[in-house]
């Protein structure tokens, strides 16, 4: 997943993602990682794991922030409201 995030966020960017698009390879990263697991599967679930709780706490953070926003446009909003 990381490595597909990083792809298309760096692709973003004109012409140096283009750029950026031929010298990264996101899929043959992926099956890199893909022949590694199948070389060494119990090493695998650990790393894994770790990376999905780093994804999980990412969102979890996004939301709260996303949230709190929310929260203060409302606030803003009324108080000006208000007076």
């Amino acid at each position: 997943m990381g490595n597909i995030a990083l792809d298309a966020l760096a692709g973003t960017v004109p012409v140096l993602g283009d750029l950026w698009d031929i010298g990264f390879k996101a899929n043959v990263r992926n099956q890199r990682l893909i022949e590694r697991y199948a070389d060494k599967p119990a090493h695998t679930p650990r790393e894994s794991r770790l990376v999905l709780w780093l994804i999980v706490g990412g969102i979890g953070m996004i939301v709260a922030a996303l949230l709190a926003l929310t929260i203060w446009i409302i606030s803003a909003g009324l108080s000006r409201i208000t007076g």
